[in-house]
């Protein structure tokens, strides 16, 4: 009799990975990563859920990306839609590197927290990098400061509220890291909190792609980095401000890019030895949520083809994959008698969702 049972369970087990894997390739993103051909070491998010490549079909394509590397995946799942030397080593992420900067303050900070900025923070920002004129001794509450950073990726904010939260921003740098390997980012490392160029500042586009998911389940990182301008508030060393605009192309009033979905952020990064790069989070009418990573564009107007070919990977991803429920939670799959039974003669198999 258990061996009949057991030969009934399995075979009912098989028919559902059968179904799953025999789904057309590239035509639909699961609710729930179930079934994979394939797990992504390294990638646990710090709850249990991780990258997956369920249909390689992406292999065989060439979207005409000219890019060091880039990745998309299911922000809900984590698949991979679309994978190009994803797991190229060495890439420089520039400024997309406040992404986790980013994580690490709203994980360790009030946004109602006044901080003071220190000469120091305030020179040590490249040659060339983006700044909006903070002084030194300047109190600015930690969310005029975030906001600073990610929309307009004001680099001496970076280090403000870094020497803030830690004892030092060598402290903070190493939470950074800590917390990039927690969340399954294994090939990143930072040696600083904007994304300055340094040889020992590196990442992947899988590993970019990692942290761009977690960081956009935080509310307070997701509100920010949508906007396409900031006005900050009275300090004791500014009466007003220059607005503040996003450096993202996609987020501005105008012109805005011909596409059939939403673009709700994320970060854009740049210096000469790194190209341009841009992490993106979109979302379409069916609530189907993407995570595209182009990282390293240095060819002739590399400035707007990093913009093309994330909407290349977009459209690719929103175009082939849409979200399927195969079996609703709580659905009763099959029921078999089980014979001498106690008290329940019948079995019972119910699904969650699929």
């Amino acid at each position: 009799m258990k061996k009949s049972l057991l030969l009934k369970f399995l075979q009912i087990i098989v028919a559902i990975i059968t179904l799953l894997i025999f789904v057309i390739p590239g035509s639909i993103s699961f609710a729930q990563p179930t079934v994979s051909e394939s797990k992504v070491e390294g990638a646990d998010f710090g709850k249990g859920i991780e990258i997956y490549d369920v249909h390689k079909v992406y292999e065989t394509l060439n979207l005409g990306i000219e890019a060091e590397s880039c990745i998309l995946i299911d922000s809900n799942t984590g698949q991979i839609l679309y994978s190009q030397d994803a797991d190229k080593p060495g890439i420089y992420p520039a400024s997309t590197t406040k992404i986790m900067t980013a994580i690490v303050d709203l994980e360790n900070a009030d946004l109602d927290q006044v901080m003071i900025a220190s000469q120091a923070a305030i020179n040590d920002i490249g040659d060339g990098g983006m700044n909006i004129g903070i002084m030194a001794g300047e109190k600015i509450c930690f969310r005029d400061l975030l906001n600073a950073m990610l929309v307009c990726s004001a680099n001496e904010t970076a280090n403000i509220i870094a020497e803030n939260i830690a004892s030092s921003r060598e402290e903070f740098i190493d939470m950074m890291n800590k917390r990039a390997k927690e969340l399954g980012a294994i090939n990143t490392n930072f040696v600083n909190t904007c994304g300055i160029h340094n040889d020992e500042h590196y990442t992947t586009a899988r590993d970019m792609a990692i942290i761009a998911r977690h960081a956009m389940t935080i509310p307070g990182f997701r509100g920010i980095v949508r906007k396409d301008h900031y006005n900050m508030s009275v300090t004791n060393k500014h009466e007003k401000w220059n607005t503040l605009y996003t450096t993202n192309k996609f987020l501005k009033q105008s012109p805005k890019p011909d596409i059939k979905y939403n673009i709700i952020g994320i970060k854009t990064g740049f210096t000469t030895p790194a190209g341009h790069n841009l992490v993106t989070a979109a979302v379409n009418n069916e609530g189907m949520e993407l995570i595209s990573v182009v990282l390293g564009v240095k060819n002739e107007r590399s400035w707007e083809n990093v913009y093309l070919y994330t909407q290349k990977l977009l459209d690719y991803g929103f175009t082939n994959y849409s979200i399927q429920t195969l079996v609703n939670s709580n659905t009763l799959i099959h029921n078999t008698s089980v014979k001498n039974a106690k008290d329940n003669s019948t079995l019972n198999l119910i699904t969650e969702d699929i």
